[in-house]
């Protein structure tokens, strides 16, 4: 097993650290092999990382290649490594070597055109510049100011290209994206919208193209994504959303919006980013359209429920049989009118894939378990219900002294087994999806919740649950 001399980077640079006694190690940066055209006797490897950059009495070398223009005598390496998009370096190499003479600029090997080297300096983002012009990405950009040239920073946000920082720049001439000029783009009053859109005191733009048609005067942002001006709503594309009308257009709480013509409810899409499709709530009337909520002295109480003159919704869709007059939304989310009870496991559950279980207390056994469960429940712990810990809402400590007492755990038995219980006419799942649904054979009289998720009227004690399997352990 042959000792192997390694390097090993560090924050403050690299440094030959020792032999290499682990069996199979390789280096971490291999040693560069003296090039064939080389002086043996006077060539040296310069101290970068990676030992990109040789010399000897009458050439410069980058690896093995020999910079035809370089000056040996005057060629030094440059602190720091420089990032490029365009000059090809070693996928494990940590950015690129830099070097001048008294002639050029090199980064990676290359001799970077019209640079000084004695006044090259690196930027950010890429960029550069010297006592004569900007760089971008090393290369010259024609007509540029390196006395004025500054980013453009404006609050409120940053500019942005498909969701990702986009950095634009100025100086006295032009303002530049990527190192490219920007035409017509207004630098003393260009500034970030939102979601790539952005805008001068002349245009608007999305991702710096001007949106043919657009009122920078009254453009900005609306929500979920959306965008207008005085004529018309825009996407997160720079698309226009059709058969909107701007003038009229008024955003509501809870997703929903309106303009003279039609009602709208922005629907969530799925997807690792959140986005939203602004949709048609159909057959609403705009004029006497509004969000159902729940207000009293302490707080206000949001809902994805609305209703007009003659109609109930719940998000984009109407409620088959619901009385918009008596309509009402509760605390613990349910809603009910005059006649049913409806349950949205969104606004119960906080979960649209969760389910509602219903038990049944026509059996007089069973109400008297519960009754009794928690009365001892209440006893130990305050607040504590069979239901709570059946959702694992309430304590296990409360759990182990209730089971303490006989009566209360064989009625604590008794209604675990009407919880698992199938087939027999005491249990109902109700499934409402993304959707609002009458809860069938509620009593609206009698029905109020408990705490959260749980509920109960007169007939059946009602909780959510995500789980697939509804059997208690």
């Amino acid at each position: 097993m042959n000792p192997r001399l390694f390097f090993l980077r560090s924050g403050i640079g690299s440094a030959a650290v020792g032999l290499s006694l682990l069996f199979g190690a390789l280096p971490l940066a291999s040693a560069q092999p003296i090039p064939p055209e080389a002086d043996v006797e006077t060539f040296v490897r310069l101290p970068t990382a990676y030992n990109e950059y040789g010399k000897d009495r009458n050439h410069v070398y980058y690896g093995k290649k020999i910079l035809a223009d370089a000056d040996p005598q005057s060629f030094s390496l440059i602190p720091g490594r420089a990032t490029s998009r365009r000059i090809r370096t070693h996928p494990n190499f940590d950015g690129l070597p830099m070097a001048r003479d008294k002639n050029h600029l090199y980064v990676g090997g290359e001799a970077i055109e019209k640079a000084d080297p004695g006044t090259f300096k690196i930027l950010e983002n890429l960029y550069a510049r010297d006592k004569d012009r900007v760089f971008f990405d090393f290369r010259p950009i024609e007509d540029s100011d390196p006395a004025s040239f500054r980013k453009l920073d404006r609050a409120g946000g940053g500019f942005s290209i498909g969701g990702w920082p986009a950095y634009l720049y100025r100086d006295k001439n032009h303002v530049y994206l990527n190192g490219k000029i920007q035409e017509g783009i207004d630098a003393d009053t260009i500034r970030a919208v939102g979601a790539d859109y952005s805008k001068d005191r002349n245009r608007v733009y999305h991702q710096f193209r001007p949106l043919e048609g657009a009122d920078a005067e009254t453009f900005g942002a609306v929500a979920y994504g959306a965008f207008r001006d005085r004529h018309r709503l825009y996407d997160d594309g720079g698309k226009t959303i059709p058969d909107v009308d701007g003038a009229s257009f008024t955003l509501l709480k809870n997703g929903f919006a309106k303009d003279k013509d039609r009602v709208y409810y922005w629907r969530k899409l799925d997807g690792i980013y959140t986005r939203h499709a602004l949709e048609t709530v159909p057959g609403a009337d705009p004029a006497t359209f509004d969000v159902v909520y729940l207000e009293n002295k302490k707080k206000q109480k949001q809902s994805e429920y609305a209703r007009d003159a003659t109609q109930v919704f719940y998000r984009n869709t109407a409620i088959e049989g619901a009385d918009p007059q008596s309509f009402a939304l509760h605390w613990d989310g349910f809603a009910k009118d005059r006649r049913q009870v409806y349950f949205a496991a969104g606004e119960v559950c906080g979960d649209d894939r969760a389910r509602l279980v219903s038990i049944s207390l026509a059996d007089k056994r069973l109400a008297k378990a519960v009754n009794y469960v928690d009365s001892s429940l209440t006893q130990i712990s305050g607040v504590t219900t069979f239901f709570r810990l059946l959702l694992n809402a309430g304590n296990e400590e409360a759990k182990k002294k209730l089971l303490k007492d006989t009566r209360a755990a064989k009625a604590y038995g008794e209604l675990t087994a009407a919880v698992n219980a199938t087939g027999d006419g005491r249990k109902t799942v109700y499934a409402a999806d993304a959707s609002a649904i009458a809860i069938e054979g509620a009593d609206a009289k009698s029905f109020r919740g408990i705490s959260n998720r749980i509920a109960r009227d007169k007939k059946r004690f009602y909780y959510c649950t995500v789980r697939d399997d509804l059997n208690i352990e």
